[in-house]
C-alpha cells in the first residue's frame, strides 16, 4: 500500500498549518479497501486544532503519554479536535494548563486520567476517530511499553 499526503487547514493555538490527511491505496490502484485518515500531530509546548469533516473516515494522533486530547460536535457534521502537550519550567506535565487550554471542548481526556495504573509510570495511550455519517466518536487504547514489548489494558470511548 502506499500512503500520501494531502494537506487542509489546520488550526493551533499559535499559527495555522497544515493538517495531514493521508490516502491510503493499494500500490495497483484505487481498489476497494482504500481510505483517507486525518492526523492530528503531537508538538511539545503546543496545542493542535482540526476541523473534521467528511474528507476522511478516520482520525489518529501519535502516542500520547502526557498529553491532552478534547473534541467538540458543533452540528451538521462538523467536529473539532485537539492534541495539546503544556509543560513546566521544570518540565513535567502542566495538566492544569492543559485543562485550560481545552476548555472550549465538550469532551477532554487528559494525563490523570490515562496514566492512572499503579506501579507503573510507561502507561501510553493512542487515540483513534472514527466517522459514521455525520457522527465522529473517539476511542483510545491504553498499553504499557516496556521497551518494545506491549501490553494492552484497555480499549475505550471517550465520552464525557
Amino acid at each position: 500500500m502506499t500512503c500520501t499526503r494531502k494537506g487542509t487547514g489546520i488550526i493551533s493555538q499559535f499559527s495555522t498549518k497544515n493538517a495531514d490527511v493521508w490516502s491510503v491505496r493499494y500500490d495497483q490502484g484505487n481498489q476497494p479497501g482504500s481510505w483517507k485518515a486525518y492526523w492530528l500531530p503531537y508538538d511539545q509546548d503546543f496545542k493542535h486544532l482540526v476541523v473534521l469533516e467528511d474528507e476522511a473516515d478516520v482520525m489518529f494522533t501519535p502516542t500520547m503519554d502526557g498529553c491532552s486530547f478534547g473534541f467538540s460536535d458543533h452540528g451538521g457534521g462538523t467536529f473539532s479536535a485537539s492534541h495539546g502537550n503544556l509543560q513546566t519550567a521544570q518540565g513535567r506535565i502542566d495538566e492544569a494548563g492543559l485543562r485550560q487550554g481545552m476548555r472550549m471542548h465538550a469532551t477532554t481526556l487528559h494525563k490523570s486520567q490515562y496514566m492512572n495504573v499503579p506501579g507503573t509510570d510507561a502507561v501510553k495511550v493512542t487515540l483513534v476517530g472514527v466517522r459514521n455519517g455525520k457522527k465522529w466518536r473517539f476511542f483510545y487504547q491504553q498499553y504499557i511499553d516496556q521497551m518494545g514489548a506491549f501490553t494492552l489494558l484497555k480499549v475505550a470511548q471517550v465520552k464525557r
